[in-house]
This record gives structure tokens, C-alpha cells and sequence, in this order.
């Protein structure tokens, strides 16, 4: 694995997918930002085509417009996975939640 280059979100910190080459993955790369501008137009096309949904479409074209991306080895994604899903403080559950989480 060591080899792969993975193009990842850095603003989600998301696998867009990944590849054995340096060029295979430059290309990856602009197709991801191509994919997230493209989502973003259609987003803001639909939040004028659909007046009750307008700020569901929004906020969705304003996620797509912040994705950023980078290439990196597997290695990096997982330190940055973790160091996102870790950050902040944690959430107290009370114990109707836990048991709820519990019942799915």
C-alpha cells in the first residue's frame, strides 16, 4: 500500500479514491475538483428550481465549493482521519441516547 496515492477531501477528510501513479493521480485530483464544482452548479440550479428546498440546496453547493483536496499516501489519510475525529471536546450522551444508539 505503501505505493498508492490517495486523493483525499481534506476539508471532510474523505477518500475520493486512489491510485499507483503520480500522474493516474493528478488526474483523479482534477476530476474530484470538476465532480465537487459540477455538484456545487447543480446544488445552486436546484435551490432555484425547487423555492422549498432552497436552503437544503444552499448549504449543499457551499460543502461542495469548500471541498479541497490533496494527494497522500494511506498512511497520512489515517493520521488525518484520526487527528479530525478526535478533535474538539468530547460530547456527554445522556443515558436515554446511549440506550437508544443501543436499540438500532
Amino acid at each position: 500500500m505503501n505505493a498508492e496515492k490517495w486523493i483525499i477531501n481534506i476539508t471532510t477528510c474523505t477518500a475520493w479514491g486512489y491510485t499507483d501513479t503520480d500522474e493516474k493521480a493528478t488526474a483523479k485530483l482534477r476530476e474530484a475538483e470538476q465532480y465537487e464544482k459540477d455538484s456545487a452548479e447543480l446544488c445552486e440550479s436546484n435551490a432555484t428550481n425547487y423555492p422549498s428546498m432552497s436552503e437544503y440546496f444552499k448549504k449543499q453547493a457551499e460543502q461542495h465549493r469548500a471541498a479541497k483536496f490533496e494527494i497522500m499516501s494511506f498512511e497520512e489519510y489515517q493520521r488525518r482521519q484520526r487527528e479530525k475525529l478526535l478533535a474538539g471536546d468530547p460530547i456527554e450522551e445522556t443515558a436515554e441516547e446511549y440506550n437508544n444508539a443501543l436499540d438500532i
